[in-house]
């Protein structure tokens, strides 16, 4: 792709960047194992440079709980520390981008941990929603960060699936 003049130089380059790779030096090598460590968690991915994290989106996970008496609060997912904050982050963010069943078992477990928060919800909606950034012009101006859907799941705790069996 590149014309004649440029690709002899680049594939002269491409051969200097192998050989001080990395990946060329022994396995119990300690550059090499903290390099390739950082990488891995850092999301690098392998065709990307070194400095290319995966940077997902920023959601925001939102729950509606319906009682019996027709009252709606809503509340955000409550985690004990910033680790377990950071896997539930992880999780909501690959579910988000993955519709199906995955999507929906992911959600599901995160509506079922705001049930057992709150036993006399009847129903429980999970939105997943991304924040939409204002572009440079509109943020000088004093536009604020807005949020788009993504996603919702509604969960019925047995005592709503009962009540309405029997009606």
């Amino acid at each position: 792709m590149l014309p004649p003049a440029i690709a002899a130089p680049a594939k002269q380059l491409s051969g200097a960047i192998q050989s001080i790779s990395p990946r060329q030096l022994p396995r119990l090598n300690p550059i090499r194992q903290t390099i390739i460590g950082y990488a891995h968690m850092a999301g690098v991915e392998s065709p990307y440079t070194f400095f290319a994290p995966n940077v997902p989106e920023s959601l925001r996970v939102i729950f509606e709980i319906q009682f019996l008496d027709s009252r709606v609060v809503y509340d955000v997912p409550r985690v004990e520390s910033h680790s377990e904050g950071l896997r539930l982050s992880a999780l909501v963010d690959q579910a988000a981008a993955q519709p199906g069943l995955w999507r929906d078992v992911v959600l599901r477990m995160v509506a079922a941990s705001a049930a057992d928060m709150n036993p006399d919800a009847i129903r429980i909606r999970v939105v997943v929603a991304a924040r939409k950034f204002p572009a440079p012009g509109d943020y000088l101006t004093g536009a604020e960060p807005s949020y788009r859907y993504v996603c919702s799941y509604d969960f019925e705790s047995d005592k709503a699936r009962q009540r309405d069996g029997a009606e």
